[in-house]
């Protein structure tokens, strides 16, 4: 692998950050429309695929709490939802990246990217919902069940996980093909 420079990191890193911010502001002017379509969860996904473990986790936890404290989306209260899908994301965005040389792999096919994104996409759930059993229990949160919690996540976002097993693979596809500074 290539050694990339930390300011084309740095630079691709506030890309997607502020992809991740702006993006569910078109969203929510439809009800419920980031809760549902999941769009801050997409730049996180694609950025994983092209940034170091460490910048691809610090895009995955800063987005949601910029996000929050920039448009007030996703809330802190009275459940901190930012919390829970800034550890989310930051699994999703770790997962991913630390499997991403094998999708690089077979980066000629099409759903590779699957290869990464299908595990992240559980194991972030596992520990959205692991976060939100110590905020009800140790912090006394009031909210729901952490089951409930994460079932009523997939089952709301049942359009958005959908638009990301589709679009990632494309999006990945196409951006390997034009990014000229990101080799593997």
């Amino acid at each position: 692998m290539k050694k990339q420079k930390p300011v084309y990191n740095l630079i691709l890193s506030g890309i997607f950050i502020a992809l991740g911010i702006v993006l569910p502001i078109v969203f929510h002017a439809i009800p419920n429309g980031g809760s549902v379509f999941l769009p801050m969860h997409l730049p996180v996904l694609i950025a994983a695929f092209f940034l170091p473990p460490a910048y691809a986790c610090a895009v995955g936890a800063l987005t949601p709490l910029l996000s929050s404290f920039i448009t007030g989306m996703p809330p802190m209260a009275p459940i901190p939802i930012a919390v829970i899908m800034a550890f989310e994301l930051l699994t999703y965005a770790l997962v991913v990246s630390l499997l991403r040389k094998i999708v690089y792999k077979y980066r000629n096919n099409l759903l590779s990217p699957l290869i990464a994104l299908v595990p992240a996409m559980i194991i972030g759930r596992v520990v959205a919902g692991l976060v939100m059993f110590l905020l009800v229990t140790v912090f006394g949160v009031k909210g729901p069940a952490p089951v409930t919690y994460v079932w009523g996540a997939i089952v709301t976002g049942i359009p958005g996980i959908a638009i990301q097993i589709v679009l990632i693979p494309l999006l990945y596809r196409i951006l390997v093909r034009s990014m000229p500074g990101w080799r593997e």
